[in-house]
């Protein structure tokens, strides 16, 4: 299983708990670099290492890497948030977010042409 299907979102939902306001948008910026290179640059990696240091080396590598960035992790305070209570039902909430989302799509015609075409 892709370990990202859960630590991208944990990840990218802790940034804007972490980062002042005014440095988010760089630091969203960052990190969708990071994936980016992480993903592109990885297997280059492991394809040119595994010559040299072996289906062995590369485990080690990536067990090293990994206890590595949970010991950094370890040392982060990610404030949390505070869980409010619903306040309204939901069925009334979901009803105005479809009116919200009906009212939407009538107001803008090209999101109509594309619906259309389907």
């Amino acid at each position: 299983m892709d370990n990202s299907l859960f630590q991208g979102p944990a990840f990218n939902v802790s940034i804007p708990m972490i980062v002042p306001k005014k440095n988010l948008s760089r630091a969203n910026g960052l990190s969708q670099l990071t994936f980016a290179a992480q993903n592109m640059l990885s297997p280059i990696l492991a394809g040119a290492l595994y010559p040299i240091v072996g289906l062995k080396g590369l485990l080690i590598i990536d067990f090293g890497t990994y206890f590595f960035a949970i010991f950094t992790i370890l040392f982060q305070k990610i404030p949390q948030p505070e869980i409010k209570k619903a306040t309204s039902r939901f069925l009334k909430t979901s009803l105005k977010d479809f009116a919200f989302a009906w009212n939407y799509i009538r107001e803008k015609k090209g999101f109509q042409i594309i619906l259309k075409n389907e």
